[in-house]
């Protein structure tokens, strides 16, 4: 229980000066007050619901000379029963705390009814309450998160800062002391912040404010430009969260951006989920995984920063009020947005999720306009567009004085005007126009997006290939390739596995230790690849791949990111692995990291060949059954399909292949029947090539069909896409 030392602060001393009162007047008598029988009367008529009447007893009483300070809150209390007299209630607050300024639950209840009042004077009067409040104790009631739901004011901040310095002199508190570097960081005392966070970290006696601490730390090293030591803080903070207070801060940096589905389950979901989410939501965003740092925060560290001072709400009205009241004049739907619990402005929850426009036509220096955005991560649609406006209220010709936007349904500038309506906006143009405005708004609100672009980009060429294990896992390798720099063979490569909502699997980097060399023709006169792989045991399910590449020598960055389902294999059940379209496919071990079952598969993960460059086929079976002879034998259908199919080609293209059974043509694909037979086991290893000089340039598709001879019934299916140029 912390014990606080009454304190009068400086409107206390002022309201008591004015009055003319001292503390010694109103010592404690043995004799009954003057006028307390009237104030009974008063009191009894006020607990019968007769307030107007109530009021009247209860400044009799006072005239009578009851004491003032417990006499004018009574009086208060009656006019807040009656409908139409917060002024006067506030008045009767003001007297009470002039006679004695001493009752913390008054400037309490003072703070309390000006927000009731609400407007900028009566904010302010609010602010200076709970000044008086925080003198007393910091942490009265929900004092600190009343006022933490004002508009951001740097200069009131740092009033507040001082105040809970004082307490911290007297006697450190660690909860304190993280309310006033929050305080600070808000204000933009960054340095200040930063001192106080390490002060905390010499007086702590508990690692539970460990998260929050290394919170603080991350957002303040963000903001001074130390990115690295900013996001290594911020991401361990995170990690560490183990109790809600700890994931609170992480959340409020993103609950504008969240969805509006998981704000309405936030409070129910336990700390572990929460945590989950939030780390899924920076990992799905990470334009590299494997960089020092998160790109995507950086970014929205700079975003929070500026749309903090910049799109703070400052208007005389709050703006929830104006749409409970169903004020006129609107527009488009208005969401109050509150950003680290302060109200921000219609523009602010578009700043955070898609940063600075690409080209925006402002009215007047607070570019209250239109807003277009390029934007391909967003949507299959490339662009957006918002239109704002100043809101209006009570008839078209008022306006809130304050720097305030909201979201307009009609365009309000000339660039508006050019993209949503350019023939001009007619009456019958109206709808359609508000409809398309609708469209790009319902885009803008529903996705985030950051156009983050290395400084100089490898083509990575990704091709992720399923086969069986024992047990319940599968083993998926992750074949890749980039174009070979001249003279450069110095990579480093990573991988990074999530799960479906973005929480990390595994994580791998290394250096390439062995790298080998493949082209995409066989005369050698196209590009170079270096190709590489990465095995990853795993259970079957869908998955979420990074994977990211580095040049050494020149710095370029490739990366790949994409969803994959890893199969599952039944133990003892007829199955097929992924097929791997090879650019070679040999026999022997003198490559043991491309080596499956006695063959070496060099695949050529773009699925791209060079007309006349020979095309491998590698795949799996696997539980064939067997006779008596021990050995087994199955049927495979290869069909091919491309809408500009010459079935003569085909058949030349497998001329080659043993055991013909049958031919199958279809409108815009031929199928080719084989028989084969083998020895028993649990894999079959099967590959074969083609001249692909027979095929003319195009986009085919192999499905591959395997039948067991020994179980009819069995058959299992894959299949590949891939392109043959000249």
């Amino acid at each position: 229980m912390r014990s606080i030392q009454p304190r009068i602060g400086g409107l206390g001393l002022i309201l008591w000066a004015l009055i003319g009162f001292t503390p010694t007047a109103h010592a404690s008598t043995q004799r009954a007050p003057a006028g307390e029988v009237t104030f009974t009367n008063a009191e009894r008529l006020l607990a019968a619901g007769d307030a107007w009447k109530a009021s009247s007893v209860f400044e009799q009483a006072l005239r009578e000379g009851y004491p003032r300070a417990t006499g004018y809150r009574a009086l208060a209390r009656s006019y807040l029963a009656l409908d139409n007299r917060l002024f006067d209630a506030r008045h009767a607050l003001e007297r009470s705390l002039a006679a004695d300024p001493h009752p913390i639950d008054v400037w309490y209840d003072l703070a309390e009814l000006n927000i009731r009042i609400d407007g900028m004077d009566a904010e302010n009067r609010a602010r200076r309450a709970f000044h008086e409040i925080f003198e007393r104790d910091p942490f009265y009631r929900d004092a600190f998160d009343r006022w933490h739901r004002f508009y951001l004011d740097p200069k009131d901040s740092r009033l507040v800062a001082e105040i809970f310095e004082r307490h911290l002199d007297r006697a450190y508190d660690p909860e304190l002391a993280l309310r006033r570097i929050d305080v600070l960081y808000e204000a933009g005392d960054y340095a200040a912040a930063l001192a106080d966070v390490s002060r905390l970290k010499e007086n702590m006696s508990t690692s539970s404010y460990m998260p929050r601490i290394k919170y603080y730390e991350g957002v303040i090293h963000g903001a001074l430009g130390e990115v690295e030591v900013g996001w290594e803080a911020y991401r361990r903070g995170l990690a560490e969260a183990r109790r809600d207070d700890d994931i609170e801060p992480f959340y409020r940096d993103l609950e504008p951006l969240l969805s509006e589905s998981v704000r309405s389950d936030w409070k129910g979901w336990s700390t572990d989920n929460k945590r989950d989410v939030l780390e899924g939501w920076w990992n799905e965003r990470d334009p590299l995984p494997f960089s020092p740092v998160n790109e995507r925060w950086v970014e929205q560290q700079v975003r929070a920063g500026f749309a903090r001072f910049t799109f703070r709400l400052k208007k005389a009205w709050g703006l929830e009020k104006l749409l409970a009241i169903n004020a006129t004049g609107f527009g488009r739907p208005t969401l109050a947005i509150r950003f680290q619990g302060r109200p921000m402005d219609d523009r602010a929850e578009l700043y955070l999720r898609h940063g600075k426009p690409d080209t925006q036509g402002g009215v007047g220096r607070d570019e209250c306009g239109f807003w277009y955005y390029r934007r391909s991560e967003a949507s299959e649609k490339k662009s957006f567009a918002v239109n704002f406006r100043r809101p209006r209220s009570f008839g078209e010709r008022a306006e809130f004085l304050g720097n305030d936007c909201i979201y307009s349904d009609l365009p309000t500038t000339p660039m508006g005007h050019a993209h949503f309506a350019p023939g001009g906006l007619r009456p019958w143009d109206i709808d359609r126009v508000i409809d398309r405005i609708d469209g790009d708004l319902g885009l803008a609100l529903s996705s985030d997006s950051y156009p983050f672009e290395p400084a100089s980009r490898l083509r990575l060429e990704l091709a992720p290939a399923n086969f069986a294990l024992s047990g319940d896992e599968t083993e998926l390798v992750v074949y890749f390739a980039t174009p070979m720099t001249a003279g450069s063979a110095r990579y480093r490569k990573g991988l990074a596995v999530y799960d479906e909502g973005w929480r990390e699997i595994t994580r791998r980097t290394e250096e390439m230790e062995y790298v080998t060399e493949v082209r995409s023709d066989a005369a050698g006169s196209a590009e170079s690849f270096i190709l590489d792989l990465f095995r990853v045991r795993i259970a079957p399910g869908r998955y979420h791949l990074a994977l990211q590449i580095d040049d050494r020598e020149s710095g370029a960055v490739g990366i790949w990111k994409s969803q994959v389902d890893v199969r599952a294999f039944a133990y003892g059940a007829l199955g097929l692995s992924d097929v791997v379209l090879a650019a070679q496919v040999t026999t022997g071990d003198h490559n043991p990291r491309f080596n499956r079952n006695g063959h070496v598969v060099l695949p050529l993960p773009s699925r791209t060949f060079s007309r006349g460059q020979p095309l491998f086929l590698y795949y799996e079976i696997y539980n064939l059954d067997a006779d008596e002879a021990e050995s087994s034998e199955f049927r495979v259908d290869y069909t091919i399909r491309s809408r500009t199919l010459d079935r003569g080609a085909v058949r030349r293209l497998f001329g080659a292949v043993k055991g013909l059974i049958g031919v199958r043509e279809e409108p815009e694909a031929i199928t080719l029947s084989f028989e084969r037979r083998g020895s028993a086991g649990r894999v079959t290893a099967e590959y074969l090539s083609f001249d692909t000089q027979e095929l003319a340039p195009g986009t085919y598709t192999l499905d591959v069909t395997l039948t067991d001879r020994h179980a009819s019934d069995r058959s299992v299916h894959e299949s590949r896409t891939f392109t043959i140029v000249d």
